[in-house]
C-alpha cells in the first residue's frame, strides 16, 4: 500500500492525528498543516508518483451564502488534483451536512476528469471513520458519502 498525506488547516489537529498514527504503528501516513487551496501545487509537486486516492472528509460547510466561496472543494482544486491522479484512482467525499455533500458531488460530477455519479450515497471505503463520522453515527445522524473514479 502506498503512503498518504493528510492536510488540515488547524495545527492542533495535525499534531493529534500524527500522534494517533504513530501510536497505531502506521508508517505510511503523515499529516501537514496548511490551506489546501493555497498550497496544493507545492504539495503535489513534492509528492512522488500519481495519486491513488483523495478524500475530503467532513469539510467546514460554511453555511452563510457570503462564505460559500470559502468551502474547501472548488472546481479549480478538483482539476489540479485530477491532473495528478492516475486512471482508476478514487476521489471520496463525505459530509454530515447534506447541502455540503450535494455541492461536492455537483463539483466532481461537472468535471470531465471523473466518472458520473450514480446518484447513490456510498459506504465509507476507508478502514477507519473520522471522529465526527463516528459521533454522528452514534446519534443516528446521516452521513453523506460519494465516490468518483478518475477516467
Amino acid at each position: 500500500m502506498g503512503g498518504g498525506v493528510g492536510v488540515e488547516i488547524r495545527e492542533p489537529l495535525v499534531v493529534r492525528a500524527d500522534r494517533w498514527v504513530r501510536e497505531e504503528g502506521i508508517q505510511n501516513l503523515h499529516y501537514v498543516s496548511g490551506n489546501i487551496n493555497v498550497s496544493i501545487e507545492s504539495l503535489l509537486a513534492a509528492y512522488a508518483g500519481p495519486v491513488d486516492l483523495v478524500s475530503v472528509l467532513m469539510p467546514d460547510p460554511w453555511f452563510k451564502n457570503r462564505h460559500k466561496k470559502r468551502r474547501l472543494l472548488q472546481p479549480v482544486l478538483v482539476e489540479q488534483i485530477a491532473h495528478r491522479m492516475k486512471p482508476g484512482a478514487r476521489f471520496f467525499v463525505m459530509s454530515d451536512v447534506k447541502e455540503a455533500a450535494e455541492e461536492m458531488v455537483q463539483i466532481l460530477d461537472a468535471s470531465s476528469a471523473f466518472s458520473s455519479w450514480d446518484g447513490k450515497w456510498a459506504e465509507n471505503p476507508l478502514p477507519l471513520g473520522t471522529e465526527r463520522e463516528i459521533s454522528c453515527m452514534s446519534r443516528g445522524e446521516p452521513i453523506y458519502r460519494a465516490i468518483f473514479t478518475r477516467v
